[in-house]
């Protein structure tokens, strides 16, 4: 999937009808220039309609910095959804890890650790004698 990119352009005319329905977005057309690390560009493309010279507009670029149409909100909501599961399953991966680490330095051997100091698990509440 091509990856989009908003820039700012510069209406160098206003927009004018070309001949779609009046008063639209989608009627109006006008020549536009915006820079990035590459260079100055210019193209012709659809604006809002009365847009007049030095209006700023926004652009959707592709990956070779060609005009494109904006994402559709179905390519939105994947990216979204995406970064969103990236993101879990990179803290399900730490927590993982820090309980891992966090256990490394314990034994399931019930001798090897009491906590006594004599090697056998026992309360000390049970080594206590009557007296």
């Amino acid at each position: 999937m091509a990856e989009r990119h908003l820039v700012t352009a510069e209406l160098l005319a206003g927009a004018r009808s070309d001949g779609g329905s009046s008063g639209t977005s989608a009627g109006a057309r006008a020549p536009v220039r915006w820079s990035d690390q590459a260079g100055v560009h210019a193209a012709t493309v659809q604006v809002a309609a009365g847009q007049q010279e030095g209006t700023r507009a926004q652009l959707w670029l592709d990956d070779h910095g060609n005009t494109t149409s904006p994402p559709t909100p179905a390519e939105s909501v994947t990216a979204a959804g995406t970064a969103a599961g990236a993101s879990a399953v990179l803290s399900a991966s730490a927590i993982v890890g820090a309980r891992t680490k966090g256990s490394a330095g314990r034994s399931t051997d019930a001798g090897s650790s009491s906590g006594n100091g004599n090697g056998s698990w026992s309360n000390p509440r049970w080594n206590l004698r009557e007296q």
